[in-house]
């Protein structure tokens, strides 16, 4: 979501700030800028709240037959030099007011908690770390009391963010405060014997375990998803053995956020072949609002199946920002439009039945269908490539020759964060000033990964 409420139209949206479309103390207001930020919003910007009304116009207006939505977390903007108590708590009541003012009753949101919506932004205290964010669950059960029952947001108030619902008989909805995974959340370098923070995984078993008891189908939603190289690999591999257990007779999907992009990762059972016939659950990450770095704005809509709670059919919507100069010079608003349905697009290099789900078997095979011709600009990796910055013409290319379209694959199957196939670097080298004394060395803030397809949208900061 990731909503601005100081965007500000006409300054400079192509500035050497962390964000731009804002006016800094350092601003040159005399200057004329030298791109003028639209009023629908900038690729180096996050979300005007005008650009958030007008994506839920659209969806009351033209998407009928709405059951439920979920919204994977991150609400404020990335401004973390400023996230604090009093500024978060305003900008997350007004978009969850929002939401549910277009919603309408009868269509319930379920979120799930961001990095960004903690202040100060990433820090998300531990029991064992001690420190106190309790006025932000506090917040949050309050902003989500028209959707969850009474026992849910008591849930939400003392079971650190996460909650577990039912929309529908023999389907629940986990949602977890994915958080105390997240590796800028510094309080989880406390105790480094702390396995399970806040004892997350162990209540997720629980809930799991009841699931399976009963019979229940479930959806796994959070925002840092388990299978990023931002989720530290421990809690990442407790995490998947988890899905393990429980997949695919229980757990029949996963919904995360985070990256921004438009992305998805396959499970595989414990014989630890990646293979068609050993996939046993797939992750979806969803397209975000925010076209914060480079990319449009987006959403998705999904068609489910109510007796196995698989999707069966997914519509990716998006704006083509680069339009929205043309948009404010003529009085036009932005042009949602379906960019993609998965089972079209992904359909006609591996064929599905119109009543088999998108499961994960044949997720596989799509894979395998992007390694056939990964250089072809017309073939299905390729596609596949520009559906992920949602069809932004600035996205650099992934080259066939080069090593981008198999790490990039190997990406989309590696469900835990320690397969992954980059090796993530911590962001600092020391700076040398040419003294001989070792204490007088200090440190650089430096990117470190120059991979297109790598990014790390959220938590970034520079020194």
């Amino acid at each position: 979501w990731h909503v601005d409420e100081l965007y500000e139209p006409g300054v400079e949206a192509a500035c050497d700030k962390p964000i731009c479309c804002r006016t800094y103390p350092t601003t040159n207001t005399t200057a004329p800028p030298r791109r003028a930020a639209a009023t629908w919003g900038d690729y180096r910007c996050d979300t005007p709240v005008k650009l958030t009304q007008d994506l839920m116009k659209f969806i009351r207006k033209e998407i009928p037959n709405i059951d439920f939505a979920i919204l994977t977390g991150d609400v404020p903007p990335h401004d973390t030099w400023l996230e604090t108590k009093e500024t978060v708590t305003p900008i997350l009541e007004h978009s969850y007011s929002l939401i549910e003012s277009f919603l309408g009753k009868g269509t319930n949101l379920y979120p799930a908690i961001g990095n960004h919506d903690a202040g100060p932004t990433n820090l998300f205290p531990t029991e064992r770390s001690g420190g106190d964010l309790q006025w932000l669950y506090n917040n949050l059960a309050q902003d989500w009391s028209s959707w969850l029952s009474p026992r849910e947001l008591a849930s939400v108030r003392h079971n650190h963010g996460a909650y577990s619902t039912t929309p529908h008989r023999g389907f629940r909805l986990i949602s977890l405060n994915t958080n105390f995974c997240y590796k800028d959340n510094l309080y989880l370098y406390s105790d480094l014997r702390d396995t399970d923070p806040n004892h997350l995984i162990h209540w997720l078993i629980r809930e799991l375990q009841y699931a399976e008891d009963h019979k229940e189908r479930v959806w796994v939603i959070g925002h840092v998803a388990p299978y990023q190289t931002d989720c530290l690999e421990n809690w990442s591999d407790l995490y998947h053995q988890v899905i393990q257990r429980y997949s695919p007779h229980v757990v029949a999907e996963q919904f995360f956020g985070h990256s921004h992009t438009d992305e998805f990762v396959i499970y595989y059972g414990a014989e630890g072949n990646k293979t068609a016939g050993n996939a046993i659950a797939t992750a979806w990450t969803g397209p975000s609002v925010a076209p914060f770095t480079n990319i449009n704005p987006g959403f998705r809509t999904y068609q489910v199946d109510t007796g196995s709670w698989n999707v069966f059919e997914s519509a990716t919507y998006i704006a083509n920002l680069d339009q929205a100069a043309v948009w404010d010079a003529t009085g036009a608003t932005p042009n949602w439009h379906v960019e993609y349905s998965a089972r079209e697009a992904y359909g006609r290099s591996v064929p599905i039945a119109a009543d088999k789900p998108l499961s994960a078997a044949w997720w596989h095979n799509v894979t395998v269908a992007f390694e056939a011709d990964p250089a072809n600009m017309t073939g299905p990796f390729q596609d596949f490539w520009k559906r992920r910055g949602k069809s932004s013409k600035l996205i650099p290319t992934c080259l066939g020759n080069t090593t981008c379209p198999a790490e990039m694959i190997c990406t989309l199957r590696s469900a835990k964060s320690a397969d992954a196939c980059i090796v993530p670097g911590s962001g600092f080298r020391k700076r040398d000033e040419g003294s001989d004394v070792e204490e007088a060395a200090e440190w650089e803030g430096v990117s470190v990964e120059t991979r297109p397809w790598f990014n790390q949208n959220c938590g970034q900061f520079s020194l």
